[in-house]
């Protein structure tokens, strides 16, 4: 005990315990969120993206959401892969005629171009890494891309509501 007693006289013995549990603390949390769990929804997605589950038709869907200039424009680029019940919802401020590329996509996707009402006003083909634009045909405040054949499979149409 006179020992244990002795180290609490010691300032610096204190500081060196703290910052050594400090540092532990540290590594421990990092180590947990850089490290996705095995089959973790978001282990495929970029750090600052989060899922937002959206129900088009009767289908469920998650979707990351491209509200900034930069994650619209991004979108997604780059992507080996798409997980089949995943999307990207693009949101804008207002509606707008919008016009899509597939400048460094691979992955095949539709795109439904949606109305301010949520109402699906257009679905199209988009071709991987073609530079070629895809245009809406009448302002739409949302574009949403799924795989190829997504909607098709889920027997969403024109004219079927997204609930957000």
């Amino acid at each position: 005990m006179k020992r244990l007693i002795g180290m609490m006289n010691r300032p610096h013995v204190w500081l060196i315990a703290l910052l050594c549990f400090f540092s532990f603390l540290q590594t421990a949390i990092f180590c947990q969120v850089a490290t996705p769990k095995a089959g973790s929804d978001q282990a495929s997605l970029p750090p600052e993206a989060r899922l937002t589950r959206i129900s088009v038709g009767a289908a469920v869907l998650w979707v990351e959401v491209a509200s900034t200039p930069e994650a619209q424009t991004r979108g997604l680029m780059f992507r080996e892969s798409l997980p089949w019940d995943r999307g990207m919802l693009f949101v804008y401020e207002k509606p707008q005629y919008l016009a899509f590329w597939m400048k460094n996509t691979t992955i095949p996707l539709d795109i439904a171009f949606i109305s301010a009402d949520g109402r699906i006003a257009q679905i199209r083909s988009l071709i991987p890494l073609s530079e070629k634009t895809r245009s809406s045909r009448a302002p739409a405040l949302y574009a949403l891309e799924v795989n190829r054949g997504w909607f098709r499979k889920k027997g969403i149409k024109v004219g079927d509501k997204i609930r957000f």
